[in-house]
């Protein structure tokens, strides 16, 4: 990610967890409740599709935990990013003051 998109998925992520973390685990159930009810109504209701559904419900690990693990690994890549550029920018500058040795020593 480039550093102003890393930034601005930064705080959305943040913005969400806050939210996340706001809510109570009742009322996370009661959406995901809300979700299965809405999926068992729905006009094109499938009966397996609603069975995964209900199974991926049921095994997901609360809205907090999910956001975490999301910053988390956002944040360990663009700092991996800025090393690795930071490291690019230091052999930029080894192969530069080679190259600047080379000339001077022509130039002798």
């Amino acid at each position: 990610l480039r550093s102003g998109l890393a930034s601005e998925a930064e705080a959305v992520l943040s913005h969400a967890l806050a939210e996340a973390q706001a809510c109570s685990p009742e009322d996370e159930q009661a959406a995901r409740a809300a979700k299965l009810r809405s999926a068992l109504l729905d006009p094109g209701y499938d009966a397996a599709s609603w069975r995964e559904l209900l199974s991926s419900t049921a095994c997901a690990p609360p809205s907090a935990e999910l956001l975490l693990a999301d910053l988390r690994l956002l944040r360990h890549r663009h700092h991996a990013a800025v090393a690795g550029h930071r490291g690019s920018d230091s052999e930029d500058g080894e192969h530069k003051t080679e190259e600047a040795k080379e000339g001077n020593e022509e130039q002798e």
